[in-house]
C-alpha cells in the first residue's frame, strides 16, 4: 500500500486540507491508567529488539516472545535491562494465528508496557492491548483503515451463531454480519449457516475450521468486550475466524444507557474479519474500527469514510483498475468539513508504473475545479494500491448539488468515478 500526502492547498472557492493524522498512544476503553497500575507487577518503557514464535507444546495455538531492552522501569525490579514478553499469536511452519484483544509487537518498536509477571524473567501485558502504549509509529500519516495484507481467497464465508445467544443478540450479530455486505462498492459476502453447539474460543484459540459467534468469558467485567481469533496462511489466505462476547459484560439490542450495544460491537468485530485492524488515532474516533467503545453508543452501526476505503481496497468490487470513494456522509453545510477518502485499487497482476489520479469538485452548473492532482505514481498490483485521504472545507460556495469526480489514468486507460453530495 502506497500513501500519498500533498501540502495545504487554499483555493478560491473550497479550502482543501490533506491532514496529518497525530496518533496517540493506544489506551484501553475501559482501564484507566490507575487501574492498569494497580494490576501489574512492573511497569517499563522499552524497545522490541526480537520476536520469535512457537507453537504450544499440543501444537494447538501460537505464542510469541519479544525480547525487549528496558530503557526505563517505572515499577517493580528487574535484574536486568532485558525481559521476555508473551503473548498470542505469530507464525509458525507457515501458519499464522492473530487476536483482536492481543498486544501488536514489531521489531524496533517502542513502547510503555504494563506488565504481569509471569516468572523466570517472563511476562505477559496486562489485559492484551489495553497494557500497552506505542510511544513511536511506524508511520505519521493517517490511517482511516488498517489491514496487514491478509483475506480470504474463497467468498462467501459461512458462520455460525451458538444456540445459546438469545433470539435478540443473534438477530443484532446478523445486522452486525449484514451491514459489511450492504456497501456497495465491495464485494464481501457471508453466509449465515444457522445456530450451533459450538463455541468461539475464549483466550486460548484453537482451531475446528468453523466460524463461529458466541458468549463466554473472557476477562471479566471492565476488560475487554469481545475478541476475534484470526487462523491464515503465509500466502496470505484467511482459513477461519470466531468471535467470542465477554459474558461478564452488561450487553443490549436497543443502545440502553449503561450497556454495550451488541450490534454497535459485532460491526466492529466482523470488520476484524475482513482483517481491518483497531484505530486510535484522533482523528479516528468516527470510524467502526476505532478501538474504543462506551455504553449506550451505537454509532458503530454505521460505517464510516476509513471503514468504507478499507473494505473497498480488500474486496474491490471491479476486476479492474479502479478508484472507490467514500465520504462521511452525503450532506453538509457551507463551513463544514468534508472528510473524504479515495481508494486506486488494482485487482489485476500488473503493475501500473505512470498512473495518475485527478480529483475534481463538479458544481451544480456543470463547471468543475481540480483539487487535487496526485502526479505520475506506481499502482501496485494485487492487494498493492493507492489511498488518498483529504478534508474539504466548501467556503464561498452557494447551497446545492455538487459531485466529487476522481479520474484515474493509467497504461493509457482512464476510469471516471463520481460521488454527489449537497450543501445547503
Amino acid at each position: 500500500m502506497r500513501y500519498l500526502n500533498g501540502a495545504v492547498v487554499v483555493l478560491t472557492l473550497f479550502a482543501l486540507l490533506i491532514p496529518i493524522l497525530l496518533v496517540s498512544p493506544a489506551e484501553g476503553s475501559s482501564l484507566h491508567s490507575g487501574d492498569l497500575t494497580e494490576l501489574s507487577s512492573n511497569i517499563v518503557v522499552g524497545r522490541v529488539d526480537s520476536i520469535e514464535s512457537r507453537w504450544d507444546d499440543q501444537k494447538t495455538f501460537i505464542y510469541s516472545y519479544a525480547r525487549i531492552f528496558v530503557e526505563e522501569s517505572l515499577k517493580g525490579a528487574l535484574k536486568n535491562n532485558w525481559i521476555v514478553v508473551r503473548y498470542m499469536g505469530g507464525v509458525v511452519d507457515g501458519v499464522g494465528l492473530w487476536g483482536s484483544s492481543e498486544p501488536s509487537f514489531w521489531v524496533g518498536q517502542r513502547a510503555k508496557l504494563y506488565l504481569k509477571s509471569e516468572g523466570a524473567g517472563g511476562f505477559t501485558v496486562v489485559h492484551g492491548w489495553q497494557g500497552q502504549f506505542t510511544l513511536d509509529e511506524k508511520s505519521a500519516t493517517p490511517k482511516w483503515y488498517d489491514w496487514p495484507g491478509w483475506k480470504w481467497f474463497t467468498l462467501p464465508v459461512q458462520y455460525y451463531i451458538n444456540n445459546l445467544v438469545p433470539a435478540d443478540r443473534n438477530a443484532a450479530v446478523k445486522a452486525g454480519a449484514q451491514t459489511w455486505e450492504n456497501d456497495d462498492a465491495s464485494y464481501w459476502d457471508l453466509t449465515y449457516m444457522g445456530t450451533t453447539t459450538r463455541e468461539a474460543p475464549g483466550l486460548t484459540p484453537v482451531s475446528d475450521g468453523y466460524q463461529v459467534v458466541s458468549w463466554g468469558p473472557i476477562d471479566g467485567a471492565g476488560g475487554t468486550l469481545a475478541v476475534t481469533w484470526t487462523w491464515y496462511e503465509v500466502t496470505g489466505e484467511i482459513t477461519e475466524t470466531d468471535i467470542r462476547f465477554d459474558s461478564a459484560e452488561s450487553w443490549s439490542t436497543t443502545g440502553e444507557p449503561g450497556k454495550f450495544d451488541v450490534e454497535s460491537i459485532a460491526v466492529h468485530e466482523f470488520g476484524h474479519w475482513i482483517l481491518l485492524k483497531d484505530l486510535y488515532g484522533l482523528d479516528d474516533k468516527e470510524e467502526t474500527m476505532y478501538g474504543y467503545a462506551s455504553p449506550g453508543e451505537t454509532k458503530k452501526r454505521t460505517l464510516y469514510t476509513g471503514d468504507k476505503a478499507g473494505i473497498r481496497i480488500v474486496y474491490p468490487y471491479s476486476t479492474a483498475p479502479r478508484t472507490s470513494m467514500a465520504t462521511d456522509k452525503s450532506a453538509y453545510t457551507r463551513g463544514e468539513t468534508i472528510y473524504y477518502c479515495v481508494v486506486a485499487t488494482n485487482p489485476t497482476g500488473t503493475t501500473y508504473s505512470n498512473s495518475r489520479l485527478v480529483i475534481k469538485v463538479v458544481f451544480p452548473s456543470g463547471s468543475k475545479t481540480t483539487i487535487f492532482d496526485s502526479g505520475t505514481f506506481t499502482l501496485q498490483p494485487r492487494w498493492g494500491g493507492a489511498k488518498f485521504w483529504i478534508r474539504v472545507i466548501p467556503t464561498s460556495v452557494s447551497p446545492g448539488s455538487y459531485q466529487f469526480e476522481d479520474t484515474l489514468t493509467y497504461s493509457g486507460t482512464t476510469y471516471t468515478y463520481t460521488l454527489p453530495f449537497t450543501l445547503t
